[in-house]
């Protein structure tokens, strides 16, 4: 990051896959699910410090891709996904505690009628990373790190709902609470202007921006409302967002 270029790591997942969820801990990402062509409920991790890869003990313990994740420093909630239903997770939120790397099929329910598969999905902190603070007076200026209040929201967003014939894109959003495991629909104050069905999510520790690959649009974490901002450059239909929070 420091030189502003990347190299290709040697490890490699113990299976190619597409379509996954991802997740990270503090120190380790998480590839759940994905197709490879067939859909698969494995978890793969890539471990930061030994940049090596390996299978988790643990699995979705159910066929999905084309879900979505969001977590906290402490577990990862999966919803949604393609794989035909029951064996996706549909309308249902799994939960990974990373401790453990143990999966729980079913701890809550998204408040909509159908399922989702390609939703975005953002938190205010999925790391729980430090926040500068202003310094006390001093005679000469620094700032400091502090640890920032521990996240406990996450957003799912548009996406496809299904078992609509034919499969319908969506608008809305819904949100869940990390420490109750409970779900809540949005209203549509928090909802792209139409439909979209594969939507990206990048954020800092105040807001959320989404886009559905040219429109673009911030949600501020304290209001939960969604207002449009200037237009990206060039159209990202089907890419990925990341910022550097």
């Amino acid at each position: 990051f420091f030189f502003g270029y990347y190299s290709i790591n040697p490890a490699t997942l113990p299976a190619s896959t597409r379509r996954s969820a991802y997740s990270s801990s503090p120190t380790t990402g998480f590839v759940c699910g994905g197709d490879n062509p067939s859909v698969i409920s494995s978890i793969q991790k890539f471990t930061f410090a030994s940049e090596t890869a390996s299978n988790s003990p643990s699995n979705q313990g159910r066929n999905a891709y084309r879900h979505c994740a969001v977590g906290s420093d402490v577990a990862s909630y999966l919803n949604g996904g393609f794989g035909g239903w029951p064996n996706d997770f549909g309308t249902t939120v799994g939960k990974l505690t990373y401790a453990t790397e143990t999966m729980e099929q079913s701890i809550a329910t998204i408040p909509a009628p159908s399922g989702y598969y390609d939703r975005c999905s953002i938190s205010a902190r999925d790391m729980g990373p430090s926040t500068q603070v202003a310094p006390t007076v001093t005679p000469t200026s620094s700032t400091s790190d502090v640890p920032a209040p521990t996240p406990n929201t996450g957003y799912y967003g548009g996406g496809t709902a299904y078992p609509a014939h034919p499969p319908t894109a969506r608008s809305l959003f819904d949100k869940i609470e990390y420490s109750t495991n409970t779900t809540t629909a949005l209203p549509s104050t928090t909802a792209f202007p139409g439909n979209t069905p594969t939507p990206l999510a990048c954020g800092t520790g105040l807001n959320a921006y989404f886009s559905n690959g040219a429109l673009l649009y911030k949600m501020p974490y304290s209001t939960q409302v969604l207002g449009s901002i200037p237009n990206l450059a060039r159209n990202h239909n089907g890419g990925g967002a990341f910022s550097n929070n």
